[in-house]
């Protein structure tokens, strides 16, 4: 996700690049925060969609802003659109502790979590080609599928058998 942010904002604010780099810590403090507040609650599904919704939100924001093609005058908009897209990555951690929980066998077990280790780099991998220079300086295909993603996984956890709690 981080390089996400270099191609929808780094070459065109380079002023911006070394911001670029520490949203390591906007992960971080989410995913101890979902973490903490999941424990809390002793439920999952409720902070995974609090962690997937603000994704969202940030992916709206970077498609409105950058299909004006004047992204100098929506330099707010567009930061604030990159940090809360980052949300995403806290709700992975809910999910291998949600199979961990909810999984019974540890054979089972190991072949969900390879299964969702799977569709995670399958993801990545669709990801990265949804991005195609030919759709520079917009990359309107690759971040409308960036936003459809994270709002797909509540709703594919909602109906997945052993569902969180």
């Amino acid at each position: 996700m981080l390089h996400a942010a270099h191609l929808r904002c780094g070459d065109r604010f380079p002023a911006l690049r070394p911001a670029l780099t520490s949203f390591a810590s906007a992960q971080l403090i989410t995913t101890v925060s979902v973490a903490y507040w999941a424990d809390k609650r002793n439920a999952r599904m409720l902070p995974f969609v609090g962690a997937v919704i603000p994704s969202i939100i940030g992916f709206i924001l970077l498609l409105a802003f950058s299909a004006s093609g004047n992204n100098k005058e929506h330099k707010a908009p567009l930061l604030v659109g990159i940090i809360l897209s980052q949300t995403f990555v806290s709700s992975i951690s809910l999910l291998y502790s949600w199979s961990a929980s909810n999984i019974a066998g540890s054979s089972k077990r190991s072949v969900v979590n390879g299964m969702m280790l799977c569709a995670f780099g399958l993801g990545n991998i669709c990801g990265s080609q949804a991005f195609q220079a030919s759709t520079a300086p917009r990359y309107y295909p690759g971040a409308s599928s960036s936003s459809r993603a994270p709002a797909a996984e509540p709703r594919a956890l909602d109906s997945a058998p052993g569902r969180p709690s």
